[in-house]
């Protein structure tokens, strides 16, 4: 209808526009102070901040009636608080005329929560292109998982709890499935003998809680730097720690041999069973037998048991890794004179050496912020490197 006004049609080119976005506003205080110990043997700097940016990019999945995906825009009443502090310390632990190792260690602490939310801060829910929901609370961190909890594997019926309602074994999906030995366990939380991600008794997020934080709660690098007369060797490693990751390109691989029953086993690539303990009816006989993986029986009903909206595909992202190795040579004067030059530095060099980490997965730098794995990206080579520099 015309009401005076003109009128713009959506554009189906570019899909939907959005003309007012503007810059993101951080508002931040900062206090700090640096000092040095030992006849400057020992350095620290100490600073601490709290920053709130609000009017910042963020990405929203759009319903499918939209015809459109998704929507990027400047989310005006979505701010989020990062309070934090980060240290720098480097120390000579060792100091002589022939010998020397320094060490520093960085450390950045943050956490990070929602302040301010839309529709007077009200809680939402949003799912990202994964099906992994993440719920928007204030006082909350941003991106925090919104899952069902996963708790291991039905391995008999005597352990299927009752339906306090009617007496009968409880159900998934609002009651379409009957839980049966070899089912994933998810856990009961609103107690109604059913348990869905969805709308459930009134409750339109069914079973689901806060389920785990993607943000690390503290990342930082550590180095060693040694002098042995012309010797020098240097280690540097990088670290994260506490956060959650969900480990997809696993998490898809079990999904795809279920998606479209019998034909869907049959033509989706086996992920790797080896070492994964899952429930078999065989194997259910002995009754000291405990599954630690559900069924993959592909003449199972499909429920989304190998979906990401439970905690199953849940890892810690911690890690430490050893990024960088160096070793280089002063060749002695006498030799540098014979060949006339000024300086040759001989050098060996290793990248990406070694990783501990406790998620089963290659790359944990693969990660993305919001702590999705997607084994999107090429293997991270051990690359090594030789060299000599020459100064004339």
């Amino acid at each position: 209808t015309y009401n005076g006004e003109s009128s713009v049609s959506p554009s189906y080119t570019n899909g939907l526009d959005k003309n007012n976005l503007t810059w993101a506003k951080t508002y931040q205080k900062d206090i700090g102070f640096e000092s040095q110990f030992l006849k400057s043997r020992v350095n620290l700097t100490v600073d601490f901040y709290d920053k709130t940016s609000s009017n910042d990019y963020y990405n929203f999945n759009l319903p499918f009636y939209t015809g459109f995906q998704s929507l990027t825009f400047n989310a005006a009443d979505l701010w989020v608080d990062n309070k934090g502090i980060d240290i720098t310390a480097g120390a000579y632990v060792f100091k002589s005329k022939e010998f020397q190792w320094h060490t520093g260690l960085t450390v950045s602490y943050n956490k990070n929560v929602i302040a301010k939310l839309p529709n007077n801060n009200r809680t939402f829910v949003n799912a990202d292109w994964y099906g992994i929901n993440r719920v928007y609370q204030v006082g909350q961190p941003v991106y925090e998982l919104f899952q069902l909890l996963y708790a291991g594997v039905y391995n008999r019926e005597s352990q299927i709890p009752f339906n306090p309602n009617t007496g009968q074994p409880i159900t998934y999906f609002k009651g379409y499935y009957t839980v049966q030995p070899g089912f994933p366990i998810w856990r009961d939380v609103n107690h109604i003998g059913d348990v869905w991600s969805g709308e459930n008794n009134g409750n339109p997020y069914g079973d689901q809680v806060p389920s785990g934080d993607p943000n690390p709660r503290f990342t930082g690098g550590w180095s060693n730097d040694f002098t042995y007369k012309r010797l020098t060797l240097s280690i540097m490693g990088v670290f994260t720690w506490k956060r959650t990751i969900i480990n997809t390109f696993v998490q898809q691989q079990y999904n795809n041999l279920f998606v479209n029953g019998l034909s869907g086993f049959a033509a989706a690539r086996l992920p790797d069973l080896r070492g994964v303990n899952y429930w078999t009816p065989q194997k259910a006989e002995n009754p000291n037998y405990s599954a630690n993986f559900p069924s993959l029986n592909p003449f199972q009903a499909y429920y989304y048991e190998f979906y990401p909206m439970s905690t199953e595909f849940n890892e810690d992202g911690s890690y430490f890794k050893i990024s960088q190795v160096t070793l280089g040579y002063d060749l002695p004067e006498k030799w540098i004179r014979r060949l006339k030059t000024h300086n040759i530095h001989a050098y060996a060099m290793a990248n990406n050496v070694w990783t501990l980490k406790r998620a089963d997965i290659p790359n944990p730098e693969g990660v993305d912020q919001t702590g999705v794995y997607t084994g999107g990206l090429y293997p991270v080579p051990i690359k090594i490197t030789c060299g000599v520099d020459v100064t004339f």
